[in-house]
């Protein structure tokens, strides 16, 4: 079996990670996967880029201009050009491209992961790309979930009602966790009580709330530092606000740093502070490090947690719960260290990458026995978009 995945990525983050993983996991099964990375024309390497080369995942570079039509057909060439059985897209952009071409035209299934929307205002332009997406997945053969949660009022819309939906949770392979890189981090966490986290900085990641929770923290304790490990375009406001709130001297921002869960073993506590999310990764790799963790009630975090048998949860936007939960942990290590242990367990019980691409490869083979697709050879596509007769 031969699979096309389709990304438009924006940095190497949660959503990126675990394609990665399950194209790694998928190769090991004797499938046969292919990166095609999207984006503008004016666009450089892109970091899921150098990891896929430096993983030796096969990989195809797309940079698009023009019209919509256009980057649709170059997206179909590809799935003719690799003889793909079927298209998987991981992103509203190609969803919404593959999504709106009639089926005569596109002529291979595609099955779409939801990693979670992100859009804070109604309206904005990302909304607006956002229901166009929930509006092109009826029209796709596969729409997978990576969370069980249904109380998303995106979920309960009038866009998404009905819609039936294959729920597969991320995965990770086992970490290798041995040599803990010496650097600015160990030497700036060395000796303290010192919160990790990392991600995205972008609003929906809820870093704002983290840095205001960690200055209410450093008001009720001594002692206390904050790494956080990410780029985006809150950086430096969020570097501000700690100026702002007195503790600029106690918060680390790294920037982005490859292969971040091994930095996790020198953290007393990892917070995840979001408003919305679906499964991140990054949550079970704190896990697979053994660290005690905080984190938002959103998504399927409350069920990776156990419902807090194994982290503690809060409220999103919630700075003074947070707050008070690093203050537990810290005034209670032994209940950290017990909380971390159940949650190392349970990671490497039911969130692999191996369950996961085995789970993938059966909707795959549900979705092609039931296609009812035009076959076809190698070669271009029509220019004029008009399909070839069916036999």
């Amino acid at each position: 079996m031969k699979v096309l995945h389709i990304i438009d990525s924006s940095g190497l983050y949660g959503a990126e990670i675990m394609l990665l993983n399950l194209m790694a996991a998928q190769q090991a099964r004797g499938i046969q996967p292919v990166l095609f990375s999207m984006g503008h024309q004016r666009e450089g390497r892109k970091g899921i880029e150098a990891e896929a080369a430096a993983r030796e995942i096969a990989l195809e570079i797309g940079r698009f201009g023009g019209s919509p039509w256009r980057a649709t057909r170059r997206l179909l060439q590809a799935g003719r050009d690799h003889r793909a059985d079927l298209l998987h897209s991981h992103g509203y952009k190609s969803n919404i491209l593959l999504g709106f071409c009639p089926r005569a035209v596109r002529r291979l299934p595609v099955v779409a992961t939801l990693h979670g929307w992100t859009s804070q205002r109604a309206f904005s332009r990302l909304h607006l790309y956002e229901m166009a997406d929930q509006i092109s997945l009826r029209t796709l053969e596969g729409v997978v979930r990576v969370t069980s949660d249904h109380t998303s009022p995106k979920w309960n819309g009038l866009l998404l009602k009905g819609l039936e939906t294959t729920v597969i949770e991320n995965g990770i392979p086992p970490l290798e966790m041995e040599g803990t890189p010496e650097g600015d981090i160990e030497a700036f966490a060395r000796g303290h009580f010192t919160v990790g986290a990392a991600g995205r900085l972008s609003p929906e990641k809820g870093f704002d709330t983290l840095v205001e929770g960690f200055a209410l923290l450093s008001r009720k304790t001594a002692g206390c530092r904050l790494v956080i490990m990410g780029e985006g375009r809150l950086r430096s406001w969020l570097e501000e606000e700690g100026r702002r709130l007195g503790v600029g001297d106690r918060v680390l921002f790294t920037g982005h740093r490859r292969e971040a869960y091994r930095f996790f073993p020198l953290f007393s506590v990892f917070a995840l502070p979001s408003r919305t999310e679906g499964l991140p990764i990054t949550i079970l790799e704190a896990m697979q490090a053994g660290v005690p963790i905080v984190a938002s009630r959103v998504g399927e975090v409350p069920i990776l947690l156990g419902h807090g048998t194994r982290g503690l949860l809060v409220d999103p936007g919630d700075s003074a719960g947070l707050a008070a939960a690093l203050l537990s942990l810290k005034e209670d290590p032994q209940r950290g260290r017990r909380l971390a242990a159940t949650a190392r367990s349970a990671a490497l019980c039911s969130y692999s990458a191996a369950e996961m691409a085995r789970k993938y490869e059966e909707l795959y083979r549900r979705v092609l026995e039931g296609k009812t697709f035009i076959d076809f050879a190698p070669g271009p596509l029509p220019i004029d978009g008009t399909p070839s007769n069916s036999s």
